[in-house]
């Protein structure tokens, strides 16, 4: 009981002691220090305040110069603002205008465009969307959205047509249009522009996929006379002549369509090389033009409107009308009968595909001088000694890489087939031409070919002497099992005759099919055993690497060529170890 009267664990209580008077001391010293620092910087703050103290003055000519900086700004703003003639397009008037179900069915197709004020890519490219609303306005209605300040529309849009946007960054890619085409009034048939924004292009994507009116044909100049005098009796003939690049009036195309097959349209393009044929035919000296081919069938002229009066596209449906309203009024003159009107639109049908022939011969043409220009003789002798080498060296490693068969088949000239090859070649069938010997360059891997390989014994001398085959000696017995074998791949070749990715070959028993096949002895060699395993006749299938092989039996003919199809198709299980 000797730990009873052990006192009980208490923590020690920390002692507290009076600090030295050194220690004091040094407290005070610190203490002091520290108040006259802090005088001393309120001093010193005081004095450099009443220094650099604004006077009132001083502040409001800073507030001046604030106001002046907002106004500049706001100036700024003003300015980077893009003004268009285009409408301002919010939700609802997307909704109510674009997209309104009950609007007419002959309603005007809408291009809409998304923008943003502080895209330096819309402001550098809206003299060309201002050109498009002028030109074509009357035909199309012109939108736009804001990207800021419509962000939800915006995103309505952009999950509508998926291909809007190509990459999650919108603000990159402006401006951005997109057109609903005549008659529809649903997202699900708007078609996106992808191309370069030029009036010019904008005009030409708008007329083919929006408005949708067939294009003119093309009409050389050479065949100017001809195509008037092929004109159907009772139509007008109308030519316009545009400046290379210059797309097709819409206003124009629309007077055509509208007018019902009373107008035979085509349209020219104006060369420099063309200016003799068009002085002499219409008197005009530079483009555009509106040729018009008036009168009956016996009296036709031709009839040229300046180009002047051609400022625009809707200049171009105006001179029309003006010029050729007459001869509308009048009704369609029926033809002298049905077959005069097939063989006129024929005799058309041929001057436009003429018009296009001789296009593409001057394309060409001028393609050609522009290239033999700059360069010499010389280096177009280079240029074909390279081909012909080229063509040589292709023709060497085809001569390296093909097989027999593409050599027996092709009658290349590079490697004929000789002596006994020959001959079986020319008295034997397609099937005997593809089962051949087995060479030296067939034992490499091959990447694509198997090789159906037909094991042969090797030849030796035999003498007579018994033996358990009906009295025949073992060469003769040798000799029959080889030609019931070779007949039977010779019949499985005829099978596959068409299967490139089989090769079937003849090969004596040797090191290197011992190498491929090791579990080949000669006692399953065809006619070298006796006749119970003379009729297990056997090949070898070998992989195109040359390491693995499969057992095919030719006993039976049918499954065979199943075991066949089936190994082609990646079946059958392989045996040896791949190289």
């Amino acid at each position: 009981m000797r730990h009873l009267n052990r006192p009980a664990f208490s923590s020690p209580t920390p002692t507290l002691q009076n600090p030295s008077a050194a220690a004091q001391e040094q407290w005070l010293q610190v203490q002091a220090a520290y108040e006259e620092l802090t005088e001393q910087g309120a001093d010193a703050y005081a004095r450099l305040f009443r220094q650099h103290a604004p006077s009132w003055a001083d502040v409001r000519q800073r507030a001046a110069q604030q106001a002046a900086w907002r106004a500049a700004q706001a100036r700024q703003q003003e300015r980077v603002r893009i003004d268009s003639a285009a409408d301002e397009l919010d939700s609802s008037a997307f909704a109510r205008r674009v997209l309104a179900a009950d609007q007419r069915p002959g309603g005007r197709p809408w291009v809409v465009q998304l923008y943003a004020h502080d895209s330096p890519f819309c402001r550098a490219l809206s003299s060309q969307w201002e050109a498009a609303v002028r030109e074509v306005g009357s035909l199309l209605r012109f939108g736009r959205i804001n990207l800021h300040e419509q962000p939800m529309l915006v995103r309505f849009v952009a999950s509508h047509l998926r291909r809007l946007f190509r990459s999650p960054q919108p603000w990159r890619e402006l401006p951005v249009l997109f057109g609903l085409p005549r008659g529809c009034y649903s997202m699900r048939c708007a078609v996106v522009f992808s191309d370069q924004l030029t009036s010019q292009r904008l005009q030409r994507w708008a007329g083919a996929r929006l408005l949708r009116l067939p294009a003119l044909p093309p009409l050389s100049p050479r065949l100017l006379g001809h195509w008037c005098r092929a004109l159907p009796e009772g139509q007008l003939g109308v030519l316009a002549v545009l400046r290379e690049g210059q797309p097709q009036p819409l206003h124009l195309l629309e007077e055509v369509r509208k007018a019902q097959g009373r107008i035979q349209a085509a349209a020219a393009v104006w060369r420099p090389s063309d200016y003799a044929v068009w002085q002499s035919a219409v008197g005009a000296a530079s483009p555009p033009l509106l040729v018009l081919c008036k009168g009956p069938a016996s009296n036709r002229r031709l009839e040229a409107v300046r180009s002047s009066s051609l400022a625009d596209s809707s200049a171009w449906a105006a001179e029309l009308l003006r010029h050729a309203e007459p001869d509308l009024s009048q009704g369609q003159a029926r033809p002298a009968g049905l077959l005069a009107l097939a063989a006129a639109h024929a005799a058309l049908a041929a001057l436009h595909v003429a018009s296009r022939l001789d296009l593409a011969a001057r394309r060409c043409t001028h393609g050609l001088k522009f290239v033999s220009s700059d360069i010499s003789w010389q280096q177009w002798a280079m240029a074909v000694l390279g081909l012909a080498s080229l063509w040589g060296f292709k023709r060497l490693l085809d001569a390296a890489s093909a097989t027999d068969e593409e050599y027996a088949a092709d009658g290349s000239p590079l490697r004929k087939p000789r002596g006994h090859s020959r001959r079986m070649a020319a008295g034997s069938s397609v099937a005997s031409e593809r089962v051949r010997e087995m060479q030296h360059a067939d034992w490499e891997p091959t990447p694509g070919r198997f090789i159906v390989l037909l094991p042969l014994p090797a030849r030796h001398a035999s003498s007579g002497g018994g033996s358990g085959d009906g009295g025949r000696c073992p060469a003769e017995a040798a000799a029959a099992g080889t030609a019931a074998a070779r007949q039977r791949l010779e019949t499985l070749a005829a099978l596959f005759r068409s299967e490139r990715r089989l090769l079937f070959r003849l090969a004596a028993v040797s090191d290197a099919f011992r190498q491929l096949v090791p579990e080949a002895t000669g006692a399953s060699q065809p006619g070298t055993s006796s006749p119970q395993e003379q009729q297990q006749l056997v090949a070898y299938v070998l992989h195109p690497r040359r390491g693995r092989y499969q057992l095919l039996p030719l006993a039976d003919t049918q499954a065979a060529v199943l075991r066949l199809e089936d190994i082609l198709d990646g079946g059958g299980s392989w045996l040896g170890a791949a190289r």
